[in-house]
């Protein structure tokens, strides 16, 4: 599978803002537990999208004065349905090294390299957020803040016990939208080696489904606030 987002005929590049200020407002009374599951809602609702992203791992040993060890990654990720393409950039710019075969779902380690893909493709993902991480995240607080002009909010997960977590996750989100635009995290390896990572997301396109009649298009429009013609403008900000 993959999917050629530079059809404008057949893909409507969209931010998903629907309900913004019901969003925002319901976002102001939520608990952590209750923000997650929204935001875990909206992102299963997403059916077709891609995403430019920039991945940072460092892996470091505090016990000795070893220097840490730094990647970078480049990551185009193109969803639609229940398939998923991940194309990492190599060294030479004309090859990339692609995810599993067309057609099918990210695998384990497109969700551990890519934690908020796991609130598209997995049911219980704070089960799930961390290999080896047996008894799950717990959405433990939230904050609200305001970045580049936008409303976002700061919802942090942690694993193990309160006071000394053994993995911790933080997801920034945007208000509005409740997309996630960041992730954040750090957890213990094996060895007394410290992961820590960033995945922030770039750029961002939502397509509707090509299948959609004309008059499904213009609900689709009018639940973003649009006028005929008009196009949304993408959630993901322009800052890293």
């Amino acid at each position: 599978m993959h999917v050629s987002w530079n059809r404008p005929s057949i893909l409507l590049i969209a931010a998903w803002s629907i309900g913004v200020v019901a969003s925002s407002i319901a976002v102001a009374q939520e608990s952590p537990d209750d923000l997650f599951e929204e935001v875990h809602r909206r992102h299963l609702a997403l059916e077709r999208f891609a995403e430019d992203l920039q991945v940072v791992q460092i892996v470091s040993d505090e016990a000795t004065d070893a220097a840490p060890v730094t990647t970078r990654t480049r990551v185009r990720l193109e969803v639609d349905g229940d398939d998923c393409r991940i194309d990492r950039p190599t060294v030479a710019p004309r090859l990339v090294e692609p995810s599993g075969e067309d057609g099918g779902g990210p695998t384990e380690a497109d969700l551990q390299l890519l934690p908020h893909l796991r609130l598209r493709f997995d049911d219980d993902p704070l089960a799930n957020l961390r290999r080896g991480r047996p008894d799950g995240f717990t959405p433990v607080a939230m904050e609200h803040d305001e970045l580049d002009g936008r409303p976002i909010v700061r919802l942090e997960l942690q694993s193990g016990p309160s006071e000394t977590p053994e993995a911790w996750v933080r997801f920034e989100i945007d208000a509005e939208s409740l997309l996630v635009d960041r992730v954040i995290g750090e957890e213990a390896l094996a060895g007394g080696l410290t992961r820590r990572f960033e995945v922030v997301v770039l750029d961002r396109e939502i397509a509707r489904s090509p299948g959609k009649t004309s008059s499904e298009a213009a609900i689709d429009r009018a639940s973003f606030g649009l006028e005929e013609g008009q196009a949304p403008a993408r959630s993901a900000s322009d800052s890293s």
